[in-house]
């Protein structure tokens, strides 16, 4: 016959259990702060982020400046190719094709 454990034993038993359960517990812990503390580490600060934020944002003002300076030349150019006189060309067309033109009278040819 199967010898009867006593109340002693059956607390050993379930402490061993409990003791193994609180031993894998702490050491998936252990893991997840090593893990934590990487990602922590590789991670960005809002120092860092706000640091990018302003040297994007020079950047940026800067590339406008360049956009707009392009701009003003193309449309100096433009105004000043008058050898081309596309508005008066395009009056032209317009007179020949539906017997008026659209351009307004306001602005010169």
């Amino acid at each position: 016959m199967a010898k009867k454990k006593t109340l002693d034993q059956k607390i050993d038993a379930l402490t061993t259990i409990v003791e193994k359960g609180f031993a894998a517990a702490a050491n998936d812990i252990d893991r997840l702060e090593g893990k934590i503390g990487k990602i922590e580490n590789a991670m960005a600060t809002k120092d860092d982020l706000k640091e990018l934020e302003e040297r994007l944002g020079k950047r940026i003002d800067g590339l406008n400046v360049k956009i707009e300076g392009v701009q003003k030349t193309v449309d100096q150019e433009a105004v000043s190719r008058s050898d081309l006189q596309l508005p008066r060309r395009v009056h032209d067309v317009e007179e020949k094709v539906f017997g008026h033109s659209k351009h307004p009278k306001h602005l010169p040819l």
